[in-house]
């Protein structure tokens, strides 16, 4: 995440456009909820998640930064305050709901753990 950050982000965003950055993660997201679909095993949610982490941290993060310039100082803080607490937090509950609903059953954990991740990623692609 520090290299691609410091070396890639940049370029990534010059290369592709803004709109297309912003769509690498749903991508990389949709792909990696079939991925692991397809081979359920540990380590392929291991290497996925944090695959995916650090590309959120390198390349998502600054790219959605970058749709802030320019509005406002007042629509900056609204928006960023409620995205940062309330969206984090209500999708932060969601996943500890769904892992909590199903801790004794890994299966359903997998199918009905991915919805969500498909939603999304469907939802930030259109």
């Amino acid at each position: 995440s520090f290299v691609v950050s410091l070396l890639g982000t940049s370029m990534v965003v010059r290369h592709l456009g803004l709109r297309r950055a912003l769509r690498v993660f749903p991508v990389l997201l949709l792909l990696a909820v079939l991925l692991a679909s397809v081979l359920p095993n540990l380590w392929v949610l291991f290497f996925s998640i944090s695959f995916l982490k650090a590309l959120t941290y390198a390349l998502n993060e600054p790219a959605k930064e970058l749709l802030y310039m320019p509005t406002s100082e007042s629509i900056k803080f609204k928006a960023k305050a409620w995205i940062d607490v309330f969206g984090a937090r209500l999708a932060k509950a969601l996943g500890s709901t769904i892992t909590n609903s199903a801790k004794d059953q890994p299966q359903l954990l997998v199918d009905y753990g991915s919805v969500p991740s498909l939603l999304i990623s469907l939802a930030l692609l259109g």
